[in-house]
């Protein structure tokens, strides 16, 4: 990113890009860990950093892996709805019909207005802008995810906690798998997706450049944890939407900014951590994680109903935690640029996508996959 002549308009115009990526699927609800992510564990040797994944092969996006392999069919544009990959005997799959039924309602998903949506519609233009100036080719964006991958588990918030090998034994292989089935229909099939496992109690997940990803253990089991294969595409496909548009790069490059050429790339790892988030880049990522998700044939409700849950949680807190974690807040005026949409909002949200993704009728059914969250085995590869 070039400087302006101004160094005052260059300095607003860092400042607007601060919550460009690294950023969460559940930070605004979150109701355990504290900042920072949660309670640093003890020292110790975190797991290897830059693997392939918290355990299994990751594929490059763009092509099919050993799961979810077959093309869906009835793909094409005004093509009749097809039957993908889920079998008709899957008893956890709900017609399109069935889908949309039982949807949540009232104040807990209702897109309410928001006194600072003016200024934060205003900030997305800008941003808009910046996010053309940060973009750089696959291959370097590949590099740099490569870099940071190594250094990762070497971050305070993640000591001891990264890639723990009972961990990535346990759901290493199945999250590689569902990030896999997804990554087939990704606008960035250069990029290599690959996920990691972090032992923590609060339910997040976050991306880093060039198809990295991690995810909490909370996200995977505890009592806020995901309740289907399908809700947990809308969390993976969410953080994946993030890669796509870059968003993590151009929160690298402001981190980077902030903590100084010297800085070790733990350290810049932790200042992206504790960026506020835009809150345009969300309801981006929420749309086109959505997207994701539905392509792979997951029920599209999921993500909504994920979110009303949570949005009714009694003991949530004010502010959110780890990554995107309004940590290094400067003035009011970046809190309203970059905090996280309120859950009832992006319930709200992800209700009215997910209604016209099932009217676009790409596949005659959905798959939700309770019994494939629990037994850790991707739908493409066992529909039950």
């Amino acid at each position: 990113m070039s400087k302006s002549s101004d160094p005052v308009v260059w300095l607003a115009a860092t400042l607007l890009v601060a919550g460009a990526g690294l950023t969460l699927w559940w930070a605004a609800d979150d109701s355990s860990g504290a900042g920072g992510g949660g309670s640093v564990g003890a020292g110790g040797s975190a797991g290897a950093g830059g693997s392939a994944g918290a355990g299994g092969r990751a594929n490059g996006g763009g092509s099919a892996g050993s799961i979810g392999s077959e093309s869906p069919s009835g793909n094409g544009a005004g093509s009749r709805p097809g039957a993908g990959w889920v079998p008709s005997t899957a008893v956890e799959a709900v017609s399109r019909d069935q889908a949309g039924q039982g949807l949540p309602q009232g104040p807990n998903c209702e897109d309410r207005p928001n006194p600072v949506d003016i200024a934060k519609d205003a900030a997305a233009q800008v941003e808009g802008e910046l996010r053309k100036a940060t973009a750089f080719p696959d291959a370097d964006e590949a590099a740099l995810g490569e870099r940071l991958e190594r250094e990762a588990p070497n971050a305070e918030p993640f000591r001891g906690k990264w890639d723990l090998a009972q961990d990535r034994e346990k759901f290493g292989i199945y999250l590689q798998g569902v990030v896999d089935h997804l990554a087939q229909y990704s606008q960035r099939p250069g990029l290599r997706y690959r996920v990691h496992v972090i032992r923590d109690d609060s339910f997040n997940a976050f991306a880093l450049p060039g198809g990295v990803m991690a995810v909490h253990t909370a996200v995977l089991e505890g009592p806020r944890a995901v309740r289907s294969e399908a809700e947990l595409a809308a969390v993976l496909g969410h953080e994946m939407a993030h890669i796509e548009r870059r968003h993590p790069v151009a929160a690298y490059q402001y981190a980077r900014l902030i903590a100084g050429d010297a800085a070790a790339d733990a350290a810049v790892i932790v200042h992206m951590l504790k960026m506020p988030i835009s809150t345009e880049y969300e309801h981006e990522a929420d749309a086109r994680g959505l997207e994701l998700a539905a392509a792979g044939q997951y029920d599209p409700f999921a993500a909504c109903r994920l979110w009303v849950r949570h949005g009714e949680s009694a003991d949530r807190p004010a502010e959110p935690s780890l990554g995107g974690i309004v940590g290094q807040v400067v003035g009011m005026a970046e809190q309203v640029l970059h905090s996280h949409p309120p859950a009832h909002q992006r319930c709200a949200r992800t209700r009215e996508i997910a209604k016209r993704l099932n009217t676009e009728g790409q596949f005659e059914r959905w798959y939700r996959g309770e019994r494939n969250i629990r037994q850790r085995v991707p739908g493409p590869k066992q529909a039950f």
